[in-house]
Formats: C-alpha cells, sequence, structure tokens
C-alpha cells in the first residue's frame, strides 16, 4: 500500500494544468470505469487537482477531486 501511494505522488507531480488523464481502477460511487479519460482543469495545491469526465458529446458528466490519499 505504501508503495502505491509513493507511486502516486510521483505520478501526480508531473501531471500538468490540460493533461488527459485515465483512470486505474474502477469509481463505481462515481459512475467512473477503469481507463476512462479526464482532463486536469485546475490545481488547488502542489498534489491536489480537479479531473473533468465529459460524455461523448462533451458534456461534463463530473469533475473529481483528486488528491493522493483519496
Amino acid at each position: 500500500m505504501e508503495n502505491r501511494k509513493e507511486n502516486l505522488q510521483e505520478i501526480s507531480s508531473k501531471i500538468e494544468m490540460l493533461d488527459v488523464v485515465a483512470l486505474t481502477e474502477e469509481l463505481p460511487d462515481r459512475g467512473l470505469r477503469q481507463g476512462q479519460v479526464g482532463t486536469v482543469v485546475e490545481f488547488l495545491e502542489p498534489d491536489v487537482f480537479e479531473v473533468e469526465f465529459s460524455d461523448n458529446d462533451g458534456c461534463t458528466m463530473l469533475v473529481w477531486l483528486y488528491a493522493p490519499n483519496n
């Protein structure tokens, strides 16, 4: 578990605004599937950012707050 957290922190430090990112696991409570892609739209802190997920028509489905301890 600790190794996974270190990997997530390393990855999140390389992410920039408007990067396209993909989920590495299912988030069924948020209606998101593994492999679904979103766009980084806001940085709130160095390792905390918002990712916007859209449907096939470009309408926003969800804006998800990512933090290493989520």
